[in-house]
């Protein structure tokens, strides 16, 4: 029975060890494969981080081709635009050539016209000058004359107001023989003072 059991363990044991290799085996392989898995998520996530660039650029290209298609477009309007003014230049150039011609002759005409009214102008000025000189000269001369007589007036009011000052001065010393002829008088004095 001993042996019996010693031979099972050992069969065991024998087992035991395949199973060992057989899990150290795995597991090796197990990380092999995780490693190997790892490795493939990388790239696949490079190949995504990748994938969403050229996804940006290829969108960022269909934007320019976009943009580009767009100005083309615009530069094929601005072009049959151009064509068409340059065409409504020259016919507005030919035009604003024989209206030129009819300019100058019209400017010729009204610069004879200006020239004579500028003449008139001048002559009507200067005649006015001489008018309006004569007229402050006579003003001058008035103005003169009023100052002088203003300055005799002051002289002959000077002189009538110390007239008038000696008179009242005289008759106040005057002894009368009634008082009441002494004021009145006094007071027709008062009355011519200034």
């Amino acid at each position: 029975m001993f042996k019996a059991t010693s031979d099972e363990n050992a069969r065991l044991r024998s087992q035991v060890c395949v199973l060992q290799n057989d899990v150290e085996k795995m597991t090796t392989e197990r990380l092999t494969q995780r490693k190997s898995l790892e490795s493939t998520r990388n790239h696949l996530h490079r190949a995504e981080t990748a994938n969403k660039r050229l996804q940006m650029l290829v969108n960022h290209l269909k934007m320019e081709l976009n943009q580009s298609t767009n100005e083309v477009d615009r530069l094929r309007s601005v072009e049959t635009e151009r064509n068409d003014l340059s065409s409504r230049l020259q016919k507005m150039q030919s035009e604003l050539s024989a209206a030129k011609c009819h300019h100058d002759r019209d400017v010729a005409v009204a610069e004879t016209k200006w020239l004579k009214l500028l003449e008139e102008h001048r002559l009507a000025e200067a005649a006015a000058k001489t008018q309006l000189n004569n007229n402050v000269a006579r003003l001058i001369d008035k103005v003169e004359e009023l100052e002088q007589q203003l300055k005799q007036e002051r002289s002959d009011h000077c002189r009538t107001r110390k007239c008038l000052e000696h008179l009242h001065i005289h008759f106040s010393s005057v002894p009368t023989s009634g008082g009441k002829s002494n004021s009145k008088c006094k007071d027709e004095l008062a009355k011519w003072t200034y």
